[in-house]
């Protein structure tokens, strides 16, 4: 018997996206599965298309809480043993779930599987894959120590089409934090890499639409904070990379230059439980990072001023 595999899309005011999202996850090769629709509180007509599919999906209708509040859902809804994730606005590959399945079958030991995704603008046009290959030898990869260590990029990892997860990590990493209301994927990414081996299959198995509304282009700093919060108070082996994304919020909300009431709530919450040297690290992290980013926009600013005047010169040549 094959595995029972669960799909779970979560879709805010992405109608316009939304059936080509659901068709793709229906139509999949791979037939003993389930999709599971969440609807965070959508103005749009996303309700009446999910309605149209009657028993084809297992459907709920929510107020608007954010992604993770519809993550938690449609985990609680879903019985698959192998998960894979779906923002409303990207499509599956047809063959996806088949290849998935048929790598977990393989490797018994792995608790998830990543793969890269195609990045296309609104004429499909392929802007990029990402994320690269972590190394030229794909196959079980043990990330355990190096990030728990910040040996590793702890950002490492695909947007959320491209996660899949045997349902007894799942059960360790969820729920998730309901003030992370953009962009989970980044905190089930590092706690499947700080608890389990996984594998990375180099193959672009989801497309993904860059729009003006992707959230994850759209980060502010409370959601570095809550992130930081709920991964501290997760697992004591995630404190350094909590340390670093709360050091990164600090980084953007001293960019920003407003004075924010919640934001100094947060970061009296995340002070309040961590030593004078891990204060200290943290305060010398965000200065790098502010110090990097202004480093980078000098740059950025002395290069187009030379190229400008390489442009006026040429003009008043010729």
């Amino acid at each position: 018997m094959k595995p029972l595999v669960s799909i779970i899309i979560t879709s805010y005011n992405y109608g316009i996206f939304l059936r080509t999202a659901i068709d793709s996850a229906l139509n999949q090769t791979y037939k003993n599965l389930e999709v599971i629709v969440i609807d965070d509180g959508s103005t749009d007509d996303s309700q009446a298309i999910i309605r149209s599919y009657g028993s084809q999906i297992v459907a709920s209708c929510k107020i608007h809480q954010g992604q993770s509040s519809a993550l938690n859902i449609g985990f609680e809804k879903s019985s698959g043993e192998i998960i894979h994730f779906l923002d409303s606005d990207d499509i599956f590959d047809l063959e996806k779930v088949e290849k998935i399945v048929d790598i977990f079958e393989k490797k018994s030991k792995i608790g998830w599987c990543f793969h890269p995704l195609k990045y296309v603008d609104n004429n499909n046009n392929v802007l990029a894959i990402y994320p690269p290959s972590p190394s030229d030898r794909i196959d079980l990869i043990d990330y355990r120590h190096e990030i728990v260590n910040l040996a590793k990029n702890c950002a490492w990892g695909p947007p959320t089409s491209g996660l899949s997860f045997r349902r007894y990590l799942l059960k360790k990493i969820l729920p998730l934090p309901l003030a992370v209301t953009q962009s989970p994927d980044t905190c089930l990414r590092i706690v499947a890499l700080a608890l389990a081996k996984g594998y990375f299959l180099n193959e672009p198995l989801s497309t993904m639409r860059i729009h003006g509304n992707n959230a994850r282009f759209n980060r502010r700093p409370i959601i570095r904070f809550s992130q930081a919060i709920w991964l501290r108070n997760k697992l004591t082996v995630c404190q350094k990379i909590a340390n670093k994304i709360f050091a990164l919020g600090l980084k953007e909300y001293w960019k920003s230059g407003i004075y924010n009431e919640k934001y100094q709530l947060l970061i009296q919450i995340y002070l309040s439980n961590i030593s004078f040297p891990e204060f200290g690290k943290i305060i010398l992290m965000a200065i790098y990072y502010l110090g990097r980013d202004f480093m980078f926009v000098c740059l950025r600013s002395g290069f187009r001023s030379h190229s400008n005047r390489k442009i006026y010169q040429f003009r008043q040549n010729y």
